[in-house]
């Protein structure tokens, strides 16, 4: 893959993800389901542009306010 297909395709995940928070209540707290979640979404979003299997490794970071 190229650099520009490789910018393209992060830019798709990254709006996939922004998006699906968006519609997400983070107050939960449940960490292992955000990132199930964030996985599932990250791997179907890349098999449709690439159309292979990607590995996802989610990592979930509390930031403290």
């Amino acid at each position: 893959m190229y650099d520009a297909e490789i910018d393209k395709i992060v830019e798709e995940g990254t709006k996939a993800v922004v998006k699906s928070l968006s519609k997400m209540d983070l107050k939960t707290g449940d960490k292992e389901a955000l990132k199930a979640h964030l996985k599932q979404l990250l791997v179907t979003t890349f098999f449709r542009i690439t159309e292979r299997k990607p590995v996802i490794i989610p990592i979930v970071m509390e930031v403290e306010k």
